[in-house]
């Protein structure tokens, strides 16, 4: 997804983004219904990456249901 027309300068006035530029990563979700509740886990790869963007390759999500 892009987004255009907002202010792109931060706090300190660094320019956080001056146009469009794709990425492209790769993931994998694992579900499991364990005994504590159902349990997700995200493992992704990027495999293409502009300077500033934050990299995240595991995520864990634990929901509880009523």
């Amino acid at each position: 997804g892009s987004i255009w027309g907002i202010n792109t300068r931060n706090a300190t006035g660094v320019v956080n983004s001056t146009g469009f530029s794709d990425r492209h990563v790769v993931g994998l979700s694992i579900f499991w219904s364990s005994p504590f509740g159902p349990i997700r886990m995200n493992f992704s790869n990027v495999l293409k990456k502009e300077p500033g963007d934050f990299e995240q390759t595991f995520d864990l999500t634990v929901k509880t249901e009523f």
